[in-house]
């Protein structure tokens, strides 16, 4: 066998995705044969990581409204990596529309990711990830199945601006409510916010779930692209997984430490039970 041949055959070895699009029989020809209706073609097979993007993509999600966009983005830095990039979508979380709460669906999200990525021939995953408990429920789910993973946020909106002064999206709403119902401010400066204080795409720009450092806690997320705001100029390029995202590939009990030290010195919100749940879905807990 040469050296090349044996290179090849280690890191087949080393894929579970080889399990599924590696065999020559009935389940491999099946397997590849379908996917090749989208356009794959053999070299797509050739021993290749198999990198799936878990899209939380939906209109009645709308802080995630633009994530066929950012996917496209994935999918192009996986490409360049070497990687074949194969996207699918779980159910979403839209905070501002879903009743009775989105809190009520988290676990199921998780049990949706989960199930979807050990049921699938999937090497490793990008998460992406924003409105509130879209975040917390896909790491949970990846965390379960213990493979390379990686978050990629959809990043905050821009700051709205309402009569020369800044609105916080997760925050000013509440005020303004109730500044209504006093009768000290009128209707018609209520829907002349409304209109003012979402300016682009992206989750809530205040401190809560999406954009506290809960995926960086847990060594997932990079920092500059959770920080970063979403514009189309930016998306471009700071979304392709190819370089700007330098995450912890895997989740270890460090990073559950990490997490637990640097959630202690934030206002607890609802990040600490979110972190208490996670850690008890990665499968190393316990060992040691």
């Amino acid at each position: 066998m040469s050296d090349i041949d044996s290179s090849t055959h280690h890191r087949a070895a080393r894929l579970r995705s080889q399990n599924r699009f590696g065999g020559l029989d009935l389940g491999g020809f099946a397997a590849r044969s379908w996917m090749k209706t989208q356009g794959l073609a053999d070299r797509d097979f050739d021993c290749r990581a198999v990198i799936g993007i878990c899209n939380t993509y939906s209109e009645l999600a709308p802080c995630n409204a633009h994530f066929r966009e950012l996917a496209e983005h994935v999918k192009r830095g996986v490409r360049e990596a070497g990687g074949l990039p194969v996207e699918f979508p779980v159910m979403s979380l839209g905070e501002t529309i879903l009743r009775p709460t989105s809190m009520l669906f988290r676990n199921l999200v998780s049990m949706d990711v989960e199930e979807s990525i050990r049921a699938n021939p999937i090497d490793g995953v990008v998460l992406l990830c924003g409105c509130d408990k879209t975040t917390p429920a896909l790491l949970m789910g990846a965390a379960s199945c213990d493979l390379p993973t990686i978050v990629v946020s959809g990043g905050p909106m821009l700051t709205g601006r309402f009569r020369g002064r800044a609105l916080g999206s997760g925050t000013d709403v509440f005020t303004m409510a109730e500044e209504v119902r006093a009768g000290r401010m009128s209707e018609v400066d209520f829907r002349e916010a409304e209109s003012c204080m979402s300016r682009s795409a992206g989750h809530c720009n205040t401190m809560g779930t999406a954009s506290t450092p809960f995926g960086i806690a847990c060594g997932q997320i990079d920092v500059g692209n959770a920080a970063t705001e979403m514009t189309s100029e930016i998306a471009e390029g700071a979304r392709q997984a190819d370089g700007s995202v330098r995450p912890e590939p895997t989740f270890d009990a460090r990073h559950v430490a990490d997490a637990v030290r640097y959630m202690a010195r934030l206002p607890p919100e609802a990040n600490v039970p979110f972190l208490t749940l996670t850690a008890t879905t990665m499968p190393f807990i316990g060992r040691g």
